[in-house]
């Protein structure tokens, strides 16, 4: 029960900074964009087709995302869940980006809970320097023990973890929007197939 809440609280910090994060978006939303060039014109518009099929929405055009960027953006952003969301199951055929999500998810609510851990590491440092100044007040003959401060240790340990995490989160999900969004693309190639048997013929990759 505790360790549910922990890892409850933990994905609620790392939601809190995660448009800090990314002040433009998330990478697969702007990946998404008529605008950004990361995928080509062709089988980014498949991948719309397919994924607003499933969603029951029109894709919009270029035009549209010029004039009304926020609601085009909801509506890459709901692409994006979906593809999330049905790429969990069956693990084995998503491994790649289900290893990927995890991972970013992981290291995205340790840096959300980076100042508690810095708080924890200064805590920590306090103590081991009380105990081993009471130590050495209680028994002078015996000198001051640093061993004393190996519990300053789980410290620093909190201190490089959670420190460390911003950059280690950036690299992550730098990869992470292309797998999820070449898995679209397989699956809206899987059902071109399905459609035409020499889809393959027209399909960019």
């Amino acid at each position: 029960m505790l360790l549910f809440a922990f890892s409850d609280f933990a994905r609620h910090q790392g939601l809190r900074i995660q448009p800090k994060l990314f002040p433009r978006g998330l990478p697969t939303t702007i990946m998404l964009r008529h605008r950004d060039s990361a995928l080509h014109a062709e089988n980014k518009q498949r991948i719309l087709a397919f994924v607003g099929g499933k969603l029951g929405r029109k894709p919009p055009t270029p035009e549209q995302e010029e004039v009304d960027s926020a609601d085009t953006d909801a509506f890459y952003e709901d692409c994006v869940k979906w593809l999330r969301d049905h790429t969990r199951e069956p693990a084995k055929a998503f491994k790649l980006v289900l290893e990927e999500n995890i991972t970013y998810g992981f290291r995205r609510n340790l840096l959300g809970m980076k100042y508690i851990g810095l708080g924890l590491s200064a805590l920590t440092l306090v103590l081991a320097g009380a105990i081993s100044f009471m130590r050495y007040r209680a028994e002078p003959q015996e000198g001051f023990e640093p061993t004393t401060f190996k519990y300053a240790c789980y410290g620093d340990q909190f201190r490089l973890i959670f420190s460390g995490s911003l950059g280690c989160c950036r690299n992550t999900v730098s990869a992470d929007p292309t797998s999820l969004i070449t898995t679209g693309a397989q699956l809206a190639r899987t059902a071109c197939h399905r459609l035409h048997p020499n889809a393959r013929l027209y399909w960019i990759s």
